[in-house]
């Protein structure tokens, strides 16, 4: 399944839309490991937009505000 999501970042007065490879199943059934693979994605999507040239990096959820 392609997740779309849309990253507006801080200082910018744009959002794009991009998408990546999620959970082979619906949310309802998701596990644990499944909301790690979303999450993940992004985060991963967030960065490639503030660094498009650079490697991948690795990511850290270190806190979530709504």
């Amino acid at each position: 399944m392609r997740i779309p999501v849309d990253v507006w970042l801080r200082g910018t007065d744009v959002a794009r839309t991009t998408s990546f490879d999620g959970p082979g199943r619906p949310p309802a059934e998701w596990t644990d490991e499944d909301v790690h693979l979303v999450l993940g994605g992004m985060l991963r999507a967030m960065d490639r937009q503030k660094h498009p040239d650079g490697d991948q990096r690795t990511i850290m959820l270190r806190g979530l505000s709504w």
